[in-house]
């Protein structure tokens, strides 16, 4: 695990306890995911991802899941970090009929970064998502979290990033950057590897807003040139994200998405007006 914190390692072996407890069948393994399995975990913004493979049925997962992370919550009140539980039997996992948790980015971090913590490894019998499964679900993705009308109020009224906290100005800067690198590189990576990258390949001045970004993750409060440098570069950043997925999206001839991404644009920058 990559942390030395004790209440955040006692959180993790707790979810383990209790899940055993929900399901005592033992028809599951435990896997710790994300940055805490790859390395680069912020106790002040990563989230706590882990992972549950059922070998055949999830039944009732979802409400258990829901209790044990209500009770993960309260026993654990000075973890400020979100709680990210993912679950699914492996014919979910392989597209096949079932219910479940495992969007397609999360499903292949599993399968190339998963730390086993409880169970048999079943991991190889996993299929790995094809490369336009994952674009598509990356871009829907970012339509429904980055670009709903919510959304596009905020880049007009930047201040309003701002308002709502550490954890919420770090993401919105560092998604689209671990966004382009997956769409240049076909893997997962965390924002440490994400933002190296970009600083490596792009030379515009938005590089400003994105090591800045990178830094909040250390920090306990928002500095005060937080708005300057969003007004400056928050838009450069996200007309370069956009651009390339425009042009990625044209390739895996998803015309609709495009379509979406172009409408999505032409409103960032109206919205300037």
């Amino acid at each position: 695990m990559k942390t030395t914190n004790k209440t955040i390692i006692a959180l993790v072996d707790d979810f383990v306890r209790l899940t055993n407890k929900k399901f005592p069948n033992k028809n599951h393994s435990i896997y710790l995911m994300g940055s805490l399995a790859r390395g680069g975990f912020s106790q002040s913004a990563s989230d706590i991802d882990l992972g549950v493979i059922f070998k055949n049925s999830t039944k009732n997962a979802k409400d258990n899941f829901e209790i044990i992370k209500k009770e993960l919550i309260d026993s654990y009140p000075s973890v400020k970090n979100n709680i990210s539980i993912f679950y699914g039997s492996i014919e979910f996992l392989n597209e096949k009929k079932d219910e479940g948790r495992y969007p397609p980015f999360d499903r292949l971090d599993l399968i190339d970064h998963g730390l086993l913590l409880w169970g048999t490894n079943l991991k190889e019998q996993l299929v790995r998502p094809s490369k336009e499964e994952l674009l598509t679900a990356t871009a829907n993705f970012a339509l429904d979290y980055l670009m709903n009308a919510s959304r596009l109020n905020e880049f007009k009224n930047r201040e309003l990033i701002v308002q709502k906290g550490l954890v919420y100005l770090s993401k919105t800067i560092l998604f689209p950057v671990r966004f382009i690198y997956f769409e240049r590189n076909e893997k997962i990576s965390g924002n440490d590897v994400s933002v190296e990258f970009y600083l490596n390949h792009f030379k515009s001045d938005e590089t400003l807003l994105v090591k800045y970004g990178y830094e909040l993750r250390e920090r306990e409060d928002i500095p005060a040139n937080a708005l300057e440098l969003l007004d400056k570069y928050l838009i450069d950043l996200y007309t370069n994200f956009l651009d390339i997925y425009i042009e990625t999206l044209e390739k895996i001839n998803k015309p609709e998405l495009r379509k979406k991404f172009i409408d999505y644009k032409r409103n960032i920058l109206h919205n300037l007006d």
